[in-house]
Parts: C-alpha cells; sequence; structure tokens
C-alpha cells in the first residue's frame, strides 16, 4: 500500500482562480480548492488517477495535516470516520473512465476499484473547501 498521486482534478465551478481543483492535489498544506454549484446545482470534486487503481483509504486533510474525513475500505464498502462535518454531507463515488476495467469485477469489488474518484456535497450547501486530499492504494492483480 502507497499513496497514489492524482493526475488531474476538477470541480463543478472554481470559485476564484486562485482557489483551483489542482490545489487539492499539489502537497501543499496551504493552498485551498473552493467549490461552487454547477448549472445543475451541484457541487462536486473530481480526481482522476493514471490508472484503475485497488483503493484502500481517502483521506480529506485539514490545513494542519489532520484528517478531516476518512474512507477507509472494509468487507463490502467504503466507511466513512470524520473530525467536524459529517460523513453524511458527502458521496463518495468511486468509478473507472479510463475502459481498462477489469472483467471479472462484480458489483461489490468495482467499488472499491478506480481510476475516478468524485465528492458530491449531498446536505444542500453550496461550497466545497478542500486542503489536500491523499489516496491510498496499490497497483497489481485484481483478486476478488
Amino acid at each position: 500500500m502507497g499513496e497514489i498521486i492524482p493526475v488531474n482534478a476538477e470541480s463543478s465551478k472554481e470559485t476564484k482562480k486562485k482557489f483551483s481543483a489542482a490545489n487539492a492535489l499539489d502537497l501543499n498544506l496551504s493552498s485551498l480548492s473552493e467549490m461552487g454549484p454547477d448549472s445543475n446545482g451541484a457541487v462536486w470534486l473530481k480526481i482522476s488517477l493514471d490508472q484503475v487503481y485497488v483503493l484502500e483509504k481517502i483521506v480529506w486533510l485539514t490545513n494542519q495535516g489532520t484528517p478531516r474525513l476518512t474512507w477507509t475500505w472494509s468487507n463490502s464498502d467504503f466507511s466513512c470516520d470524520s473530525l467536524g462535518i459529517g460523513c453524511a454531507s458527502f458521496s463518495l463515488i468511486i468509478s473507472i473512465e479510463s475502459g481498462a476495467a477489469p472483467a471479472n469485477l462484480n458489483s461489490i469489488s468495482e467499488r472499491r476499484y478506480g481510476d475516478i474518484i468524485k465528492f458530491q456535497r449531498t446536505d444542500g450547501v453550496d461550497k466545497i473547501f478542500v486542503f489536500e486530499i491523499a489516496i491510498i492504494g496499490k497497483r497489481g492483480e485484481i483478486i476478488i
């Protein structure tokens, strides 16, 4: 297991250029990403990886480097722990966009494999603030 370095981030709508979605991936706790609603009113942050990974943990860090939200794979789904803002305020969506999906994934295991990680606000608040996202997982064989 190791930290996966994402290749890209995009968001529903950047509130200001200096608060770019890419700031969530720059390994700098002093920079901030801020997202507002898209034309449909949805607020989200989408992170792209360079290939499909077996995802184990996704951590949303504060500007002090402490976990704000942590999603950890357990048995058949990701469970969430939070500091402050609740897990119920966000949905975590893992998907495979690259077309490189292994053919032998079942409905449970496919939620663990992906090259796209998307956070979407679900509580009606129209902003997301992110200092840094850390993604833990591994490359390798798909074991089901």
